[in-house]
C-alpha cells in the first residue's frame, strides 16, 4: 500500500465527553508521529470544541486535527465518500449506531468504541472495528492497521455488504410488520 499518500480519518458527532474525542485525539498522535500524511478531520459542535481543540494543540497536532463544526447531511455523505477512515469512538450511550449503518453502506471503513449499541451493528468479522478508546496505543494501532492494510481494507467491505443486506428497507418492513 502507499503509505505516502495523504489519508484523512473522520469524525462525526456530537463533541461531548461519551463520544471519546479526547481518546481520538490522543490515538491519532501517536498514529501521527509514525505516519507524518495522516489527518483528522472532527465535524460537529458540542460543549467540549474548544478543550478539544486545545488537547490538539497541546498534543502538537493541530495542523494535521480540522475541526469544521457542525456539517449538512450532504456534507456528511460527501465527508463519509471521500474519507480513508471513519472513526466513532464512543464510550457508552449509544443505542445502536445509524452513522455505522451510513458508513459500511458508502463502503467506508470504520474504527468504534466497543459499546453495546456498536458491538450490536460490528458482528462476526466487524468486531476487528472495536476498540476500547481508553487504551490510546492500541487505538492508534487498529487506526493504523484499518487506514493502510488494504487486504483487511477489502475484506472489512466485503464483511459490510454482506451485513447491510439484513438492514434493508423490505427486511425491516416485515419486521416491524411482525411486531
Amino acid at each position: 500500500s502507499d503509505n505516502r499518500k495523504q489519508k484523512t480519518i473522520f469524525y462525526l458527532g456530537r463533541l461531548e465527553q461519551r463520544k471519546g474525542v479526547k481518546h481520538l485525539i490522543h490515538a491519532f498522535k501517536l498514529l501521527h508521529d509514525h505516519n507524518p500524511n495522516v489527518v483528522l478531520v472532527i465535524a460537529g459542535d458540542g460543549p467540549d470544541r474548544a478543550k478539544l481543540e486545545t488537547l490538539a494543540a497541546d498534543l502538537g497536532v493541530d495542523e494535521q486535527v480540522s475541526s469544521i463544526g457542525f456539517i449538512s447531511e450532504k456534507e456528511k455523505i460527501h465527508y463519509l465518500r471521500t474519507t480513508d477512515l471513519y472513526c466513532s469512538p464512543a464510550l457508552y450511550g449509544e443505542s445502536f449506531g445509524i452513522v455505522l449503518l451510513e458508513a459500511m453502506a458508502t463502503g467506508t471503513v470504520t474504527v468504534a468504541g466497543d459499546n453495546p449499541g456498536y458491538a450490536s451493528v460490528l458482528k462476526g468479522l466487524g468486531a476487528l472495528s472495536l476498540v476500547n478508546p481508553k487504551h490510546h496505543a492500541e487505538f492508534s494501532r487498529r487506526l493504523d492497521l484499518l487506514l493502510h492494510e488494504n487486504d483487511l481494507r477489502r475484506i472489512w467491505r466485503e464483511w459490510a455488504v454482506s451485513q447491510l443486506q439484513q438492514y434493508a428497507y423490505t427486511t425491516i418492513v416485515d419486521q416491524y410488520e411482525e411486531v
